[in-house]
């Protein structure tokens, strides 16, 4: 007969390792968070942090930017609007997003659209330890890399916006030195947004804005049309955030600067202006802000200051809005198996009272 103190203590294993294991599965596959795919580009993690919250102000464009990818199927509309529009976009991915539909991923990367780190669980970097934060980064390049076979961009941006000195150092230890945010938001995670909402507030920009959307609320890819409509009625052109920022040229994202990539992809006849000769934009820093100037080509604009510090903290990525398919069926497997452990217990319980009750 098992005394009740052990079976107790069964029982309780049994409930931890239930709860556990969905939580370890996205880790499954990965190689734990012990062994990053590979070091970052020496080149790339040696450059200073460099927080970017909007391009030059001097070029009609915009930098339409979208995080996460929940939701692969408003994931797939987004691309497919994208490519029927000619519209060049950045794609700022969470790994475990990506390892869940790898072939989608594949399919965006080989259409030229650039990647970048929002890292593997979208946690809050702020809370995490500098070992953590450093293998999290790891790990969504190695999703990323081995789903799509092409390197990320050097550029970070942080969950939530949230972000402190400590972790814009990390980041760019971990080779992402280029901490970008935004100064346009859709607005497409908060509490029941609606077409309308997200094309007016992702429509607000100006030129060099930075828009944040995310490939994950159904609102999105509704809203997606009208807003591209918007900004070309108002003489606007799309690029992506290489073209708008430049990227240094090292090893971990030897194409990061796809500026014929975003003038192809953009609808011949659809420009506000004639795009420069040659050449390519390129960010630096200078005097503590991030300076952005053209290289190459034609007659440069002047260089343009963008702010490393902003008064206002960006509106926050609203993650707990998201509606995760997969939290309903973790949830429930979850449920169900504690309900089973409980019914097991009972039983055994009862069979424990009637042989304690029994003659001996």
């Amino acid at each position: 007969m098992i005394a009740r103190p052990s079976l107790r203590r069964a029982v309780l294993a049994a409930a931890l390792a239930a709860v556990v294991a969905p939580a370890a599965a996205p880790f499954a596959g990965t190689g734990g968070w012990a062994t990053p795919a590979r070091a970052a580009d020496p080149a790339a993690a040696s450059l200073p942090p460099t927080v970017i919250r909007h391009g030059p102000r001097t070029d009609r464009v915009v930098a339409l930017t979208f995080d996460d990818g929940w939701n692969p199927v408003s994931l797939r509309r987004i691309f497919r609007v994208l490519v029927r529009e000619h519209v060049p976009a950045t794609f700022f991915v969470t790994g475990i997003y990506v390892q869940r539909a790898p072939a989608l991923w594949r399919q965006i990367a080989a259409a030229g659209f650039p990647l970048a780190n929002h890292s593997y669980l979208h946690r809050d970097t702020r809370d995490l330890t500098p070992t953590v934060e450093a293998k999290d980064l790891a790990l969504t390049r190695e999703a990323v890399e081995k789903a799509t076979g092409r390197a990320m961009l050097p550029y970070y941006r942080p969950p939530y916006g949230a972000r402190n000195r400590g972790t814009d150092r990390l980041a760019a230890a971990a080779g992402f030195p280029f901490i970008v945010l935004w100064d346009t938001t859709g607005a497409d995670t908060e509490p029941r947004p609606t077409v309308s909402s997200v094309v007016r507030d992702a429509s607000a920009g100006r030129s060099g804005s930075i828009v944040l959307l995310h490939a994950g609320p159904r609102v999105t890819p509704r809203a997606l049309p009208r807003i591209i409509a918007r900004y070309r009625a108002r003489g606007f052109r799309f690029v992506t955030l290489p073209e708008m920022l430049g990227a240094p040229r090292t090893d971990a994202s030897p194409a990061a600067t796809p500026a014929a990539f975003s003038r192809s992809l953009d609808r011949p006849g659809r420009d506000a202006r004639p795009a420069p000769a040659g050449g390519s934009v390129r960010v630096t820093t200078a005097g503590g802000h991030a300076v952005a100037t053209r290289e190459g080509g034609e007659a440069p604009p002047p260089a343009q200051p963008i702010p490393s510090a902003d008064p206002l903290p960006p509106a926050r990525d609203a993650a707990w809005a998201r509606r995760d398919e997969t939290l309903p069926a973790l949830a429930a497997w979850t449920t169900g198996g504690l309900l089973a452990l409980l019914v097991v217990a009972a039983a055994a319980g009862r069979r424990a009272g009637r042989e304690d009750d029994s003659p001996g």
